[in-house]
C-alpha cells in the first residue's frame, strides 16, 4: 500500500504515476486491502476532473 500511495501522490524522490499506483493498489485488493479500493476510487475520481 505505501508503494501505491507513494506513487499515487508522488515524493521528494518519485514522480507521481497514476497507472503505477493503479497497478499496485490492483495488488492490494486482491490480498484483500480494502483500503486499495477506497484509494481506486480516489483514481477514479481524478480521472473525471
Amino acid at each position: 500500500m505505501h508503494v501505491a500511495i507513494t506513487y499515487l501522490y508522488g515524493s521528494k524522490d518519485i514522480q507521481e504515476d497514476v497507472g503505477k499506483a493503479n497497478f499496485w493498489f490492483e495488488k492490494a485488493i486482491v490480498k484483500g486491502n480494502s483500503d486499495a479500493f477506497y484509494y481506486m476510487g480516489v483514481i477514479n475520481q481524478r480521472k473525471k476532473l
